[in-house]
């Protein structure tokens, strides 16, 4: 790698949430997250979304470090050394070598709990069913963000647009789709407008369109009804709306964890 500049700002984004694995001795290695603070060249400052090094006794300097990147698309993974001793939660690293790209079949899944809203479009044409999220979207951009407040496990929108008391349902959520619960069958290749609410500050609603790839009936004892697992994949989403998403889900997981650990 002499004399090549490796653009490792394109792959490590000042507040993209990152995995990190560092080398405390020949056995031991903490794997942890944690959230990107500054990138000047080479040098990545980190804060660990753990409990640091503290309670394993430090890392030294020179320590070796693998860092990882989930884009949506694909995995990033770069070699790096600790830059000086750490015990706490804040580690410098120095980066090294090229970037190792992984293409993923399928990304990390979680599940969260959220409001959603969508739609079945007549015309299933991709470029009559693209044409419509395009206008929500501008839609959308007018209106104020939702207001949304805590209910149960989840938020609950309170108002948006002409809805009002949208409860939060139980989503599998990833940046490359989702699964929920349906009332009715729907059949795969069928497009779909999913709006997502996601409990942010602001909050915010992101608009895609999803394919349905499986449809499944669900025996559920304790209700009426029929209901379905419908699993989709995005077949149209901005970018930064993926990233929001991923990012979401990396916090929903930390929360979790957080809960885990005081109880």
């Amino acid at each position: 790698m002499d004399g090549i500049t490796v653009p490792y700002e394109e792959f490590f984004k000042i507040g993209k949430p990152v995995k990190v694995g560092i080398h405390l001795a020949e056995n031991i290695l903490l794997e942890d997250h944690a959230a990107i603070m500054s990138l000047e060249g080479n040098r990545l400052k980190l804060e660990l979304w753990g409990a640091g090094l503290a309670e394993k006794g430090g890392a030294k300097a020179g320590a070796d470090v693998t860092i990882v990147s989930d884009s949506g698309y694909s995995v990033y993974r770069c070699s790096a050394s600790l830059e000086t001793e750490t015990f706490g939660r804040i580690v410098t690293l120095v980066l090294s070598g090229g970037i190792r790209e992984k293409q993923l079949r399928e990304h990390f899944r979680f599940d969260v709990s959220l409001p959603i809203v969508y739609s079945i479009p007549e015309n299933q044409t991709l470029i009559s069913v693209k044409s419509e999220w395009q206008m929500n979207k501008i839609r959308h951009q007018d209106l104020p963000p939702p207001l949304m407040e805590r209910h149960e496990n989840g938020f609950k929108v309170m108002k948006w647009n002409d809805l009002e008391n949208l409860m939060p349902e139980r989503v599998n959520l990833s940046g490359g789709g989702l699964r929920f619960r349906m009332p009715e069958f729907m059949e795969p290749g069928t497009l779909m407008l999913v709006d997502l609410f996601l409990p942010l500050i602001p909050p915010r609603v992101i608009s895609v369109v999803t394919e349905v790839l499986r449809c499944n009936e669900m025996m559920l004892f304790w209700t009426r009804g029929n209901f379905y697992s419908t699993a989709m994949r995005f077949h149209c989403i901005e970018e930064k709306d993926r990233e929001t998403i991923i990012s979401h889900i990396f916090m929903e997981q930390r929360r979790s964890l957080q809960v885990v650990t005081t109880l």
